[in-house]
């Protein structure tokens, strides 16, 4: 059996999260609400909590307790870029939850600034937008995790200050950081599942949409058709419009997103991990803007991450037995931390995905 290598490094990851601290600016949890009633379902019982930052950002926060609950060790998992709590997010929550994971799902950031008048709310609220960025989304992804682990009035708990990890696209990107960051929170997240990241450095969109990416981006067309297909003829996806949310306070802040998920942050975050952090990142083969190669460059001294390749192009990762492999992984990963409080690795990465 292969134990996690926490050997000596030569040299530390400090002087890059150093830097990668510098971009962020302190912000604090100020207020919690519940937002709608908490639903009881085959899995479990899942509540809705909103949270307001002290810079004015606000994100609904879903928790997910199962019916079997097999561990105290809670999944957090983040959002994908264009998408919101339910629909897609909330079936990974459930689907978390139907095999004994509690877990806790963070949206996306919602902004919304009152003007004078609607027009100047419009104004203020994407002026506000532009502070988004991929190590502030980590950070207050963080932040939220913290609040909730102190929180006394809920009437369930998790293991405070541990967790493992769960985020796709957008949210594989913030992963690299929420890794890199939590030893600052004295929060252990033991492993992490980062599904198809993107963009590892600056990007355009002609770049993306170059010759060289013909191939990729009529893979994506057919991948989206596939997944079109599937919602539309699986019965049990009849919710899964829920995933877009056109209000504005939520569209407005997913659009200034742009800017800093294709400026390169996201492989700063990658390279800012601790060299021992075990991480699971899963590529697909025909994605168009998942740049692994130069993942793997930035990566190659984190002796602890595993690759994965999914088939068909980024939007594969919405497809439903995508999510089989990685929760099969962290079931074992569960499973270990719950019976001797280790992992070892290379049972982890040799998991069976779940069934359908």
């Amino acid at each position: 059996m292969t134990a996690r290598n926490t050997e000596p490094v030569a040299h530390l990851s400090s002087t890059p999260l150093a830097e990668l601290m510098q971009s962020v600016t302190p912000s604090a949890v100020v207020d919690r609400r519940q937002y709608q009633d908490p639903i009881k379902c085959d899995e479990g019982t899942v509540w809705f909590d909103e949270y307001s930052m002290s810079d004015g950002t606000r994100y609904r926060e879903l928790t997910g307790i199962p019916s079997n609950q097999t561990t105290d060790i809670s999944v957090d998992i983040g959002t994908p870029w264009l998408t919101c709590e339910e629909g897609h997010n909330l079936r990974t929550l459930l689907r978390c939850m139907s095999v004994g994971m509690p877990g806790r799902l963070v949206g996306p950031p919602r902004i919304w600034v009152e003007g004078s008048n609607p027009v100047d709310s419009i104004k203020q609220s994407i002026k506000a937008s532009r502070k988004i960025s991929l190590a502030q989304e980590a950070y207050h992804f963080l932040t939220i995790l913290d609040a909730h682990d102190k929180e006394t009035t809920f009437k369930y708990s998790f293991e405070p200050d541990q967790s493992v990890y769960y985020g796709e696209s957008f949210d594989a990107m913030c992963g690299f950081g929420v890794v890199a960051m939590s030893p600052l929170f004295g929060r252990t997240v033991h492993v992490a599942e980062l599904v198809d990241p993107c963009l590892a450095d600056e990007t355009t969109i002609p770049e993306l949409v170059s010759l060289s990416n013909v191939p990729k981006v009529l893979s994506e067309v057919k991948t989206l058709g596939a997944l079109g297909l599937s919602v539309l003829l699986e019965s049990r996806r009849r919710h899964y419009h829920r995933t877009l949310d056109l209000s504005l306070e939520y569209l407005i802040p997913a659009l200034a997103t742009w800017r800093p998920l294709s400026s390169g942050e996201a492989g700063k975050m990658a390279g800012a991990m601790a060299f021992d952090a075990a991480v699971a990142v899963t590529f697909y083969n025909r994605s168009v803007a998942n740049q692994e190669d130069r993942y793997r460059k930035k990566l190659k001294n984190h002796r602890n991450v595993e690759y994965f390749e999914g088939e068909g192009g980024h939007l594969g990762l919405a497809m439903r037995e995508s999510l089989f492999a990685p929760i099969g992984r962290l079931m074992v990963a569960q499973r270990q931390l719950q019976a001797t409080g280790e992992l070892d690795l290379s049972e982890i990465w040799q998991a069976q995905g779940l069934a359908a």
